[in-house]
């Protein structure tokens, strides 16, 4: 039976897995299937999440594969477990970022930034926006604007009071306000992705 508290994507990757693990004659289990798909539906954003925290393609390569390690390692079962797989994935994300933050010694190198080709989008509030921007704020409207995390989702990864996180987003909408200027602010989630894409 499907758990209604699993998003539309995680009840495709879910049903996806059984449908796999069944076709396979035992093969491969429906945990085996379940990692391998979760892992693939998220994998994109995942690494460039990654890669934003630890502001270095290479170590954003690096904790992607540690991440998949981990991954492997959890029970299908722990992974679908509330609040759901997407949750569990960037949390786990994030403590490893974490970790590799706290391990470096020495100055990351910049990131490859993607030129904005909007005319009505300055480099200055790009800057503004990737460095200006106090870094967990600036994770949390990430999560929220450009990987679809929900406040219940975001509470979780961030291991904070839901109370917190609705208003963390309120002062976060209000500071994108202020740097881009009343009247002029595109929708959070393409303001976001115009200063947060990264050279492919």
């Amino acid at each position: 039976m499907d758990d209604p508290k699993q998003t539309g994507g995680e009840l495709a990757i879910t049903r996806a897995a059984a449908t796999l693990a069944l076709r396979s004659g035992g093969d491969q289990t429906l945990a085996d299937i379940l990692h391998s798909r979760a892992l693939q539906h998220h994998a994109s954003e995942l690494r460039e999440y990654l890669t934003l925290r630890l502001g270095c393609v290479e170590r954003g390569k690096d904790a992607m594969s540690a991440l998949k390690v981990r991954i492997g390692e959890m029970g299908a079962e722990r992974l679908a477990e509330p609040p759901g797989i997407r949750a569990r994935l960037y949390r786990e994300a994030r403590q490893i970022a974490r970790s590799l933050v706290n391990a470096s010694e020495s100055a990351l190198p910049a990131l490859p930034f993607r030129e904005s080709e909007r005319p009505d989008l300055s480099k200055a509030v790009l800057e503004a926006l990737r460095f200006d921007l106090a870094p967990e704020l600036r994770e949390l409207l990430e999560l929220r604007h450009l990987r679809g995390l929900s406040p219940r989702e975001l509470a979780f990864v961030l291991d904070q009071p839901l109370e917190a996180i609705y208003e963390a987003l309120d002062h976060g909408s209000d500071e994108l306000l202020a740097l881009n200027g009343e009247g002029r602010l595109l929708p959070l989630r393409q303001l976001l992705q115009e200063a947060l894409a990264l050279e492919e």
